[in-house]
């Protein structure tokens, strides 16, 4: 099924796989954990660049600090950046308005990795949770296909700036999680 040897492109894979997986009728376990699947793959890749971003060093120390720190990232945290760096939200927070500015011009592609992610997330808290709602394959095939677009955007712009203070603005939140779990 998969070749990638990324976690994030793993899922992305399984989730592509899931939501094809039944021939006719696509039972709503597959699609519901196909959802679940690109969501985590994107999520995945957000918290690999940036524990890999901020935390440079080699060694067997610094694999358990960037792991450790990957680990206090959040959801909800995360989240709240995605809206921002998407514009869904009413201006920048006051620390990031140095850094941005009044306008603060965001790539296209960053803006559309941000809505990928909060609108997985939202997908992902009703495949999960809503047992009265349903998916159909093509529904899922898309929120697939936003997931691996995301991806592919990233690649795109992650070497920017925006993209830099992208990863800053969804770490923050993390680093006093993180600081109480290094001794």
């Amino acid at each position: 099924m998969s070749r990638r040897a990324t976690l994030h492109g793993q899922l992305l894979d399984q989730a592509q796989h899931l939501a094809k997986r039944d021939r006719t009728k696509p039972q709503q376990g597959n699609l519901r954990r196909a959802v679940s699947s690109a969501y985590y793959g994107l999520f995945h890749l957000l918290v690999s660049e940036a524990a890999s971003s901020f935390f440079t060093a080699k060694g067997t120390n610094a694999d358990r600090i960037r792991e450790s720190f990957a680990r206090c990232l959040g959801h909800g945290p995360m989240k709240e950046v995605c809206l921002l760096f998407c514009g869904q939200s009413a201006g920048w927070p006051k620390w990031l308005e140095p850094i941005m500015g009044p306008a603060g011009a965001v790539p296209p592609e960053l803006s559309r990795v941000a809505r990928a992610f909060f609108e997985l997330q939202e997908a992902r808290h009703a495949a999960d949770y809503d047992t009265s709602r349903g998916f159909s394959r093509r529904e899922v095939l898309t929120l697939v296909g936003q997931a691996s677009a995301a991806e592919k955007d990233w690649l795109k712009v992650r070497k920017q700036e925006a993209a830099t203070i992208f990863l800053l603005a969804l770490t923050l939140p993390a680093l006093n999680a993180f600081q109480k779990r290094v001794p």
